[in-house]
């Protein structure tokens, strides 16, 4: 990546970074180097980074003042340490039309990226420009969630999910991380030849097959030379994108099969809905628990930013922007994920107890204690 061997599409929350290097050595100085490392990449043109929400919240859950903030604060880190970003993450995929407003408001120029289940697409990939209600156009990605479910998830499943193509050769799919040429074969029946380069794979450019022992890192090169082509999110031609309203977006996250009346199923589960009810009462008190945080910590935080004189003024004043740096990782989505997951993506809800006991608890109680009014 630092010779530009292998170009990528890299995307890093901001509270990891300045959380990497808080850390003790060696940590810390691995950090440094890393980060020494995209910096370089990303001003010679090899990498291009994305920003998303500062702690990886779920944005829709939030009000436009809290998502104002994920979004300004995760800018800040990764222009300070990296470079500009160019386009824009949500977290888990998860958005809805007024995540898009606020992203839009506070940087247009930001391309965003999108899962097809919020066009009620299935299985699709492509570019458009979205026409807000003032007339002006935000460009976004439209990223294929069949094709990311099966890249993470196929290997688990014990047998091809109803919601996958008829034509896509089940047994090829679950070895395509594995295998360059498998991974072509499934990239062509899913989505053609092109594509955009975010998240680098979603992380699977870790498996062997995808790995070239000498980069540390994604084959491209190899899918290339089987005739797959890769742009990066600024090589996009925009002038031939499909130009839709906002009013057309829908709630949606990466989940492909999501219910409509169940868009959040994993984070903001619907309670009329029967996989709502077939859930033991543990694993719902902790759900309830969560969002009975969320909802508490959006009264507060807006409280704080009237008192400061907005959420712009609060985020200048260097007092109220670190009690607010400090508290937003009490919005982490990892929570409720792990107690609502299905049983392939091997949840721990253990890990999201001791998030709660040792990140999230603490976050909110300082906050709490340090804006009493």
């Amino acid at each position: 990546m630092k010779d530009g061997i292998i170009r990528r599409g890299v995307q890093l929350q901001g509270w990891t970074i300045e959380n990497w290097l808080k850390s003790p050595e060696p940590i810390k100085s691995l950090a440094k180097e890393t980060l020494d490392n995209l910096k370089h990449a990303y001003q010679k043109g090899y990498i291009e980074i994305g920003a998303s929400g500062y702690t990886h919240p779920i944005l829709p859950l939030l009000t436009e003042d809290l998502v104002y903030a994920q979004i300004e604060l995760d800018i800040e880190v990764l222009k300070e340490y990296i470079g500009e970003p160019t386009w824009f993450w949500f977290p888990e995929g998860v958005v809805d039309q007024k995540a898009l407003k606020v992203l839009f408001e506070k940087s247009p120029k930001l391309i965003a990226v999108i899962p097809d289940t919020a066009l009620e697409r299935k299985n699709f990939s492509g570019f458009v420009r979205i026409k807000h209600k003032n007339g002006k156009e935000q460009k976004a990605i439209i990223c294929n969630s069949l094709l990311k479910d099966i890249m993470l998830n196929a290997e688990y499943y014990p047998q091809k999910p109803s919601y996958v193509l008829k034509s896509l050769n089940w047994s090829i799919a679950q070895k395509m991380v594995y295998n360059g040429e498998k991974f072509f074969e499934v990239l062509q029946t899913l989505g053609g030849n092109s594509h955009v380069l975010v998240r680098d794979w979603e992380n699977k450019g870790s498996k062997d097959g995808l790995v070239s022992i000498n980069a540390k890192g994604l084959d491209i090169k190899g899918l290339v030379e089987l005739g797959a082509e890769f742009k990066l999110p600024s090589e996009v031609g925009w002038s031939k994108a499909r130009l839709i309203n906002i009013n057309e977006m829908k709630p949606g996250s990466w989940e492909v099969d999501a219910p409509e009346d169940d868009p959040f199923l994993y984070w903001w589960p619907n309670e009329r809905s029967e996989r709502w009810q077939n859930l033991d009462s543990e694993r719902k008190n902790w759900v309830l628990k969560w969002e009975s945080l969320i909802k508490d910590y959006n009264k507060k935080f807006s409280m704080v930013a009237e008192k400061a004189g907005g959420i712009e003024k609060s985020l200048e004043n260097k007092i109220v922007k670190e009690k607010i740096k400090g508290s937003l990782p009490a919005l982490m989505s990892c929570i409720p994920w792990h107690f609502l997951a299905k049983p392939e993506w091997k949840p721990d809800p253990g890990f999201s107890e001791l998030a709660w006991k040792n990140i999230v608890v603490p976050a909110k109680e300082q906050f709490w204690q340090s804006n009493k009014r």
